[in-house]
């Protein structure tokens, strides 16, 4: 900004620069304005510089271009003024249009906007406002009416110009844009009953945009007060959120809003339309708004009203105790819920009022909740609230082995939830380590269940009893195998826990880990011994479970450690490719190992086996790549079985069995092995035609020239005998 020129020299007002940072105070955008009011030249030489901005304002104002078109000027500023976001030009151009008495061309009208470029800032998105806040007050308070702009004319324009672009009924933000415009223009004279009629008239449905998102969670009072005068519902339902207007003023503390909505009788007792059924009292109790929740109850809230959960106000006044004391409840049985309650959320503040105030003086410290059937200290164990915990047992003796409804003790909860350190606390001050709850589980089957392995280890460390057996005779270690928790099993093992221990119907851990366990799980109990081939009382293994749960890693783990495979197995099997796949892949292999170690007998009774549980309908597979699979079985299988029958000297079944290999694929092997099972009945003849038949679908083997050159000389051989 060099502001140094002939005619404008700053050495003649001030001495150095200096003197211009003294003038302006510190403010930047006052040195900004003079220097561009020198850049420009349109400075008087003759008039001392400006010392305040409102001085530099007078000084912009009275540019000559601006004076010649001051209506004009004055109309897009009373515009900019009193709109509340950027405004782009074709709107600006329509609003100073909508005056018929003011009618400029498009020209004319760029030409003002770029006179008025010292007021107004022109945006990226070519959008226009007010430079500065400073600029927008001086243009509204100035005394000097020639200068002075009047907001009203500049609302007038904007609400005309929304109410004639729309040909339909006004909605959304445009229609609340438009009546705040008319509320604050000069069209109606303060006559509100004329300002109604024209709103009403405007807007297709007052309540839908009373209770809109915007007002909802930005209301405008004045707004709002002026479409409830126009019939609509202060009990209107703010639909994305399923909450009338009441209930969401109350839990966002908008007293202003709350105490207009109950002006025009709105429901004091209205509910939310979602799940939880809370009332306006609730919510504003809830996230304590004092000040909402004395209005309420000024307008007769009922604070005894339950929500979904069966709590009531005073429950969720407990997380504000200055909120708690205005609730004057004499219903013993909430009372004692809300004490309950405020331990489930760690309000120890209102625990210590509850306990010390005389109106609630017949609270039970070890009493139940009537609905849930909680005491307090069950609560603040679920919860993990240790300061509470501390608290009820250290300052008021609570029970602490007391159980709620559910025969759940503190601790048992504490173990339940993981909650290690409220666990270690309770074991400290002598809490029952071996109760049962009603399924007569032990804090240890309860931890085990649910993997707490810290809580675990404390439990142990205490001497809890890794025998102990629920009521369908499951240890703690069958729980873990069962919920698949690997390191829990890992620490009950190692404190001697019963590896084989069966339950009522007769499984054992490994047949537990085999639902839905990891495969690791299954393989550390391999390791410590666990019988894989264990038959419960319903004949199961734990490789049929597997199969049923269509757990493959641990069916290749039991598979590998050579389980039998009884009728149950291949009922479970049945229907499912791909165990069908792992089984008789498994069997194949199998058989193949039995034929390297020379047993052909009963490689071959694999093989035949492995036939029988083949599926009968292999072209009507559900997938192509499973139909695909079983052929390539089947076909291996019959080879494999024609190698068996050829060592067992059973050369016609053998040549059937490569005969049905070959049905199915047609492979250079398959001729080759039947070749030379004729060979071996010397059938020279037909041996050489399945050659040649193998050479032409493999010319390239080598392998094959050799086998036809050596059948050659057998029938060569053959011929010479004759002769």
């Amino acid at each position: 900004n060099d502001c140094s020129n002939e005619l404008y020299d700053l050495s003649s007002s001030m001495s150095n620069i200096d003197q211009l940072c003294t003038l302006s105070h510190g403010n930047i955008f006052f040195i900004q304005q003079l220097c561009d009011l020198f850049e420009q030249r349109e400075f008087p030489a003759n008039i001392d510089l400006p010392r305040t901005l409102n001085e530099m304002y007078y000084y912009r104002f009275r540019n000559n271009k601006i004076q010649e078109h001051i209506e004009i000027c004055r109309a897009i500023l009373e515009i900019c003024l009193a709109i509340r976001r950027p405004i782009n030009l074709n709107v600006l151009y329509s609003c100073v249009n909508v005056d018929e008495e003011l009618h400029i061309e498009w020209p004319i009208f760029l030409q003002c906007v770029s006179y008025l470029s010292a007021f107004l800032t022109q945006y990226p998105n070519a959008t226009y406002a007010t430079v500065h806040g400073s600029i927008r007050h001086w243009l509204l308070t100035n005394k000097n009416q020639y200068f002075a702009c009047n907001i009203k004319k500049g609302h007038s324009r904007l609400a005309l110009y929304l109410s004639h672009s729309l040909s339909n009924s006004l909605h959304g933000p445009e229609a609340i844009e438009c009546i705040r415009h008319l509320s604050l223009s000069d069209l109606f004279s303060n006559n509100i009953i004329q300002l109604c009629h024209t709103i009403k008239h405007l807007i297709d449905d007052p309540s839908r945009l009373l209770a809109s998102l915007r007002n909802a969670f930005y209301p405008e009072l004045d707004i709002s007060e002026l479409l409830l005068m126009t019939s609509a519902n202060p009990d209107s339902i703010v639909n994305s959120i399923h909450m009338p207007l009441l209930c969401v003023a109350s839990r966002n503390g908008y007293i202003s809003f709350v105490e207009l909505l109950l002006k025009y009788h709105a429901n004091v007792n209205i509910i939310t339309r979602d799940d939880d059924n809370k009332t306006s009292l609730m919510l504003a109790a809830e996230y304590g708004h004092e000040q909402v929740v004395k209005l309420l109850i000024n307008y007769n809230a009922n604070i005894t009203l339950k929500d979904k959960y069966q709590l009531t106000a005073v429950a969720y006044a407990t997380k504000h105790v200055s909120i708690l004391k205005l609730l004057n409840c004499t219903d013993e049985s909430i009372k004692q819920q809300a004490f309950v309650y405020a331990a489930s959320t760690g309000s120890l503040d209102a625990l210590e009022f509850m306990l010390t105030d005389n109106h609630y003086s017949t609270i039970d410290i070890n009493g139940t909740d009537y609905v849930h059937g909680e005491t307090a200290l069950t609560n603040a164990a679920s919860h993990g609230h240790m300061n509470v915990i501390d608290y009820l047992i250290t300052n008021h003796q609570a029970d602490i082995d007391r159980t709620n409804s559910r025969q759940m003790t503190p601790l048992l909860l504490a173990v339940k939830n993981g909650m290690w350190s409220c666990v270690e606390y309770l074991l400290d001050h002598k809490a029952a380590i071996e109760h049962c709850d009603k399924q007569k589980r032990t804090c240890l089957v309860i931890a085990a269940s649910e993997g707490h392995l810290a809580v675990i280890d404390s439990l142990l460390e205490k001497g809890a009893n890794v025998h102990h057996e629920d009521e369908e005779g499951l240890t703690s270690l069958s729980w873990a195998c069962l919920k698949g928790h690997f390191h829990a099993c890992e620490t009950l093992l190692a404190h001697g826990s019963d590896i084989n221990h069966e339950d009522i119907n007769g499984r054992i851990p490994i047949d537990m880990a085999s639902f839905y366990g990891d495969v690791q799980l299954v393989q550390l109990l391999i390791d410590h011994g666990s019988i894989v081939d264990h038959v419960d009382k319903n004949g199961m293994r734990a490789l049929d479970r597997a199969i049923g749960c269509r757990n493959v890693a641990v069916v290749n783990c039991l598979l590998k450690k050579s389980v039998k495979l009884g009728p149950s197995t291949w009922a479970l099997a049945a229907g499912k490719n791909d165990m069908m796949t792992i089984l008789i892949s498994k069997l194949i292999d199998d058989g193949i190992s039995l034929y390297k170690k020379n047993q052909y007998k009963d490689a071959a009774y694999r093989f035949s086996y492995v036939l029988k549980k083949l599926p009968t309908n292999i072209d009507q597979q559900t997938t192509e790549q499973f139909a695909t699979n079983f052929r390539f079985m089947k076909y291996n299988c019959l080879i494999h079985l024609a190698k068996c029958k050829r060592k067992l000297d059973s050369y016609e079944a053998a040549i059937d069995y490569c005969t049905q290999a070959l049905y199915i694929h047609n492979t250079a092997d398959g001729l080759l092995l039947r070749s030379r099972i004729k060979r071996d009945q010397k059938l020279y003849n037909d041996a050489l035609t399945d050659l040649l038949a193998a050479k032409n679908l493999d010319p390239t083997n080598t392998d094959l020239d050799r086998y036809i050159n050596r059948l050659n000389v057998d029938l060569q051989h053959c011929h010479e005998t004759l002769l």
